[in-house]
């Protein structure tokens, strides 16, 4: 089997791969030109990762009025992301060929687009000791190479929250013994001063459908304009949101300021402490998690209803002193 890692490999594990990338560029396929058209970047937590996938080329789409407002060749453009979330394995087999040593499992959770029916497994090495450059090959009929880049290390700090409920009504601590700690519906992981959330649709996309096609099929169907909007927010309407987190001198609360997003109305907003994981609502242990918090989210067009949002603490590796090390503690 020809050898696609080049250079010398260096042994991994999961921990090897935590912390905040970037992608510097895919060929798809093998030997292609090397592309960066896409804005792609990954989280990666010891329980769980969030990536976000947004083409450079989407237009400034407005959703102030829903789905309805946005035009046919808009809304084709909001098919076209990607992101997911879940859970993922690092195997490393120093028997392997050199270029199969480490095997990288992303077990999607939730993703934004269908589950085309396929895993999403890479293999992987590092292209130095350093760890900073990481260099990916598919397998199981993927013929692509990404390089990534990694912009923030775990020495930084890392943690990861999973959501547990969304309620239209204020959620109570004396709800938490009567929660299933292990049904995660969403995402959020934090790296540094960097985060990213996934919040997915209420149902899923059929296995191995086009999301594009079935966007543009509601768009030149007969339906009413009402039922259209339902459909297309059943589609579309799914969040995974990146951006940068500003805590508030010597308080154990912060804000949270998206600026990439599956949902292009977030872009630029700040989201207030009032408004994301700022409620401490109970601590105590649970499944072996010891903090849980409730983020109020206010109405927007696509959620008219302000909702509620319970996350439980997965892990975290922050300083004591630290704005997320204080709200850990």
């Amino acid at each position: 089997m020809e050898a696609r890692v080049p250079g010398p490999v260096f042994p991994c594990s999961a921990d090897d791969f935590l912390g905040l990338w970037s992608r510097s560029y895919v060929e798809d396929p093998i030997g292609s030109e090397q592309k960066n058209e896409v804005q792609v970047y990954w989280i990666q937590a010891p329980s769980c990762f969030v990536d976000i996938r947004i083409p450079r080329s989407r237009p400034d789409i407005k959703l102030d009025a829903g789905f309805k407002a946005v035009s046919p060749s808009e809304l084709l453009a909001l098919s076209t992301q990607k992101g997911f979330c879940g859970r993922t394995t690092a195997v490393w087999d120093p028997n392997a060929h050199p270029s199969h040593r480490c095997t990288f499992t992303w077990l999607r959770s939730f993703d934004f687009q269908p589950f085309t029916g396929m895993l999403d497994i890479g293999l992987v090495s590092f292209l130095d000791e350093s760890k900073t450059d990481l260099v990916e090959y598919g397998v199981i009929g993927d013929d692509y190479k990404e390089q990534w880049h990694r912009e923030v290390f775990p020495t930084e700090g890392i943690c990861s929250l999973a959501l547990l409920k969304e309620s239209s009504s204020p959620i109570d601590a004396s709800e938490l013994t009567h929660i299933d700690t292990s049904a995660h519906r969403g995402y959020l992981v934090c790296c540094g001063s960097r985060f990213m959330y996934m919040i997915p649709r209420k149902e899923e996309l059929p296995t191995q459908s086009s999301l594009s096609e079935m966007v543009t099929s509601c768009v030149q169907s007969d339906f009413s304009e009402g039922d259209k909007e339902a459909v297309l927010n059943k589609y579309l309407n799914c969040e995974v949101s990146f951006g940068r987190v500003v805590a508030k001198q010597g308080e154990a609360i912060f804000n949270f300021q998206v600026e990439l997003s599956t949902v292009p109305t977030q872009q630029g907003l700040t989201l207030e402490s009032t408004q994301f994981v700022a409620q401490h609502t109970a601590h105590g242990i649970i499944d072996g998690s010891s903090a849980f918090w409730v983020q109020t989210v206010p109405p927007t067009p696509l959620t008219p209803h302000c909702s509620y949002r319970l996350w439980m603490k997965l892990d975290h590796s922050y300083s004591s002193d630290s704005p997320f090390g204080r709200l850990f503690r």
